[in-house]
């Protein structure tokens, strides 16, 4: 299997994929940056980013890993063997989830203030008000979201990735219109709506290309739909605990940076969101496109895809997890300190951002190997090495908060990602791939690190970083140029066959 082999098959799709996060990302970052000039971590935006987390956190529980590493799957399974079968799948998915987002909606709107107060222990009462006021319009939402990510997944598993491409941008420009309301009418309810009405907008969507495509078509037969019910039961069952830790990591982390302070609960998800960039620029696409192609593949042709693949995220991921730690302060500041993001938010976050890029590679390269592994149908495992890693997290950020303060959240997803990328690089007999890649970059990041000591600290943030930038790529191209295997991966990548034979 090749990029850029016979009939495409991942090219193109990989294509509008990354195409679309590039997209996706620079809405975002709009979002981000106004979000910050406009809200910066004022109780507005703790307020607004615990109520959204309040909604999301049940929602990933229903929906989450049981599409990826269950549905999918098994979708391209039958549509392989049993066409009728994979509509009728999709059509029993679609209507159990509607209606257990319904109840979702339902109990987050009656018990709002409840659930804010469990979720974030730290907020002051006017702050938990808005929060819950907040929560109770979010909640409208999950129907619409549930639904799209239903449509967005049976797209997948179709081969088409339209929806997949567009979310993250009509999500952000309707966040972009809601916070553009909030700051000029006075309103934060404002910043709700827009959330909410952005997934309106994809559900109907979503819907409008599942009829056009005839996945909605008339078939039905109760019998059928209770054995693809026990099929799918079946492959999501060893995921059963993955989204009560998951999630329950999310809740506990939010928890621990509003006990922090209410500043720290805005800094996680503006450091977060410069972090996932990565992800969403290199492991998502691959993991996704691997999670459709490499489906029902013999374990040797996955590894060698692995194999050729490797190389080449190592050392993009290393790279930039690298400069993102080490110029955490000047990157935050560029980004974020502007209007009402002042110096102090700049240092909070930074905070945050310097303990994620930590381990940015290792969640990189784990984000992959767990999407193989759904591909698979592997999913015993990927609990496994999931349940483990949250745990860690979550151990790092109760343990190390108090005496790390902010860093502590960061150095979580830095531990959740090495833990992952250890078990799940074992499980699939790459181990020896792995660390052979990392043995050629990692002593260029020891270079780095003594030279990044002699940079001048003066001038502006822009000033330091271009500085800093410049010494960067002059640095890793000798050191490329220097060390013959990171020279062959680098051509390889230039000619456009990272994952080709």
């Amino acid at each position: 299997m090749r990029f850029g082999s016979k009939s495409d098959v991942m090219v193109r799709p990989l294509a509008l994929i990354i195409g679309g996060n590039i997209f996706g990302k620079i809405v975002g970052l709009a979002r981000e940056v106004l979000f910050a000039a406009f809200f910066g971590t004022t109780s507005v935006a703790g307020s607004y980013r615990v109520a959204q987390t309040a909604t999301l956190v049940p929602i990933n529980f229903v929906t989450g890993d049981s599409l990826t590493a269950a549905f999918i799957p098994l979708y391209i399974r039958y549509k392989q063997q049993h066409p009728t079968k994979a509509r009728i799948l999709f059509k029993t998915i679609l209507a159990g989830f509607g209606i257990v987002a319904l109840a979702i909606w339902a109990v987050l709107s009656e018990s709002a203030g409840r659930w804010i107060g469990l979720l974030a222990p730290g907020l002051s009462g006017a702050s938990a008000i808005l929060a819950a006021d907040l929560l109770r319009v979010l909640a409208l939402s999950v129907p619409f979201y549930t639904l799209t990510m239903v449509f967005a997944s049976v797209e997948v598993a179709e081969g088409r990735y339209l929806l997949v491409s567009l979310r993250s941008t009509v999500q952000s420009l309707g966040l972009i219109l809601g916070t553009i309301g909030a700051y000029y009418a006075h309103n934060p309810i404002l910043l709700a709506w827009g959330f909410t009405c952005s997934y309106a907008s994809l559900s109907i969507a979503g819907l409008v290309l599942a009829v056009k495509r005839g996945w909605l078509n008339r078939a039905w037969s109760l019998s059928i739909a209770l054995d693809v019910l026990r099929d799918f039961w079946r492959n999501v069952r060893p995921l059963i605990a993955l989204p009560i830790l998951l999630q329950g990591n999310i809740a506990l982390e939010r928890a621990v940076a509003s006990l922090l302070g209410i500043a720290v609960v805005s800094a996680l998800d503006y450091a977060k969101f410069i972090g996932e960039t990565g992800i969403q620029f290199m492991a998502y696409p691959l993991g996704l496109i691997g999670l459709s192609t490499l489906s029902g593949l013999s374990p040797v042709t996955v590894r060698n895809y692995l194999d050729r693949a490797l190389p080449v995220v190592t050392l993009i991921s290393v790279m930039v997890s690298t400069f993102v730690g080490i110029h955490a302060s000047e990157i935050v500041a560029i980004v974020y300190q502007r209007g009402r993001f002042d110096a102090e938010s700049s240092q909070v976050t930074a905070a945050v951002l310097s303990g994620i890029g930590l381990g940015l590679w290792a969640q990189i390269i784990g984000y992959l190997f767990i999407r193989v592994l759904n591909a698979g149908l592997r999913n015993t495992e990927v609990m496994r090495h999931m349940g483990w890693a949250l745990l860690a997290n979550g151990a790092v950020n109760v343990i190390c908060s108090r005496v790390m303060g902010p860093f502590a959240l960061g150095l979580g997803n830095a531990v959740y990602g090495a833990v992952v990328m250890l078990l799940a690089a074992r499980t699939l007999g790459v181990t020896e791939r792995l660390r052979h890649s990392l043995k050629q970059v990692l002593p260029g990041v020891a270079g780095y690190l003594g030279l990044a000591a002699f940079l001048p600290e003066v001038g502006s943030a822009l000033d330091r970083l271009v500085i800093a930038g410049l010494a960067y790529l002059t640095y890793w191209s000798l050191y490329i140029i220097s060390v013959k295997p990171l020279r062959t991966t680098v051509w390889v990548l230039i000619r456009g066959r990272g994952c080709g034979e």
